[in-house]
């Protein structure tokens, strides 16, 4: 079993970033990208793993919140190395407005997973 993760670790962000024929692998040496790999890798891992239920509207949330919490991540990795004010504004509305909605989105998927179950 440990060697199946440690393979599926190794195999599984090569193929996340091999989309649209961008090499994102190619991101050694840039704390910037290699921040922002590690980041995506966590969203698809997120999305990946929710899994399907049956029930579209719970299923769309599942997957929503780590979509949601990628661009958080995304926001707060440009804010470390940004100096453009514009910019910071910009990722720090990203943030507020992310977070927000993923409050919102688990509140709705208790509600929905509660309706479900009775």
């Amino acid at each position: 079993m440990k060697k199946i993760t440690l393979l599926a670790c190794l195999i599984f962000p090569m193929t996340v970033f091999a989309h649209n024929g961008v090499d994102h692998s190619a991101a050694t040496g840039n704390a910037f990208k290699e921040k922002n790999m590690q980041a995506m890798v966590k969203m698809h891992h997120g999305m990946e793993n929710a899994g399907y239920t049956g029930d579209n509207d719970i299923d769309f949330l599942r997957m929503m919140i780590p979509h949601h919490a990628g661009a958080v991540d995304m926001a707060e990795i440009i804010l470390e190395t940004t100096k453009d004010e514009e910019l910071k504004n910009l990722a720090q509305g990203i943030i507020t407005d992310q977070k927000n909605e993923i409050k919102i989105m688990k509140q709705l998927l208790e509600m929905k997973q509660a309706e479900k179950s009775n």
